[in-house]
């Protein structure tokens, strides 16, 4: 592509999805990302490949949502190791749980049962997450975070309860956070429910098609600005009007 075509084309990305700085898009996020005027709660659905920046933007914006409005959390922790979550238990008010259910007081969690033996763990956590899944559900009102969705409904044959969360889950103001690597062979309702839309960079048109699932969108156009993006950049849909814009997330001070 000849250097004056490229420089047009970003010209009219800029135009539909205009870089925003964090210091502006963190708080104009956290100003939209509140029950709508019917009480509705807002999902929101993160792809990006590893290393990118997906589970570190997830925890922040859920972190700082915890801070303004005092929200309940529980974020399903299925690693071995994770140093961002890891840090994250250590902050005042945030508790990591090996068991369910969080005791008195500890209203936000993050659910990390035991991993033990590699050739076993998908089978007990199985066991596990099913029923906590459903205690989640029925008690309502907390943000829910999946990190990695496909694992979730794949490996642990939680997609049905994950369904009625994303589908049913505004009835019992439940807000679904939910990151994947690749936008594939996860439960259809983490792109036609949610209400915000983050995407990292990937040029596989594989993934980039299931983006066409996205309701009230310009998947095109979509498909066009995440080829686009740069490292640790992302753009975020508003699927309801379409809106769209681009930003980078700051790092804290030791954080990679």
């Amino acid at each position: 592509m000849a250097t004056a075509e490229r420089d047009r084309v970003e010209l009219d990305l800029d135009d539909e999805a205009p870089r925003v700085d964090w210091s502006e898009f963190e708080p104009d996020f956290q100003e939209a990302w509140r029950p709508n005027s019917k009480g509705n709660a807002q999902h929101v659905t993160l792809v990006g490949p590893t290393s990118q920046g997906k589970s570190t933007l997830a925890l922040r914006l859920i972190e700082r949502r915890a801070e303004l409005r005092g929200s309940h959390v529980v974020i399903f922790a299925t690693k071995p190791r994770d140093r961002a979550l890891s840090a994250l238990g250590r902050k005042p008010d945030w508790h990591v749980i090996r068991r369910w259910p969080p005791s008195y007081g500890q209203e936000r969690v993050i659910f990390w049962p035991p991993f033990g033996d590699v050739k076993s763990v998908t089978s007990r956590h199985r066991e596990i997450m099913g029923d906590v899944l459903a205690d989640v559900f029925h008690e309502g009102n907390r943000v829910v975070y999946f990190d990695e969705a496909y694992y979730m409904a794949q490996d642990l044959d939680a997609e049905a309860i994950m369904r009625k969360m994303w589908q049913m889950g505004r009835s019992q103001n439940l807000i679904v956070v939910a990151g994947t690597q690749r936008p594939v062979a996860v439960p259809r309702p983490m792109f036609s429910e949610c209400s915000y839309f983050f995407a990292f960079r990937t040029s596989d048109e594989d993934e980039l098609r299931r983006v066409g699932e996205l309701g009230g969108t310009d998947t095109k156009l979509l498909r066009s600005i995440i080829r686009s993006l740069g490292p640790h950049e992302f753009v975020v849909c508003q699927t309801r009007t379409g809106r769209m814009v681009r930003s980078k997330m700051k790092l804290e001070r030791g954080r990679r």
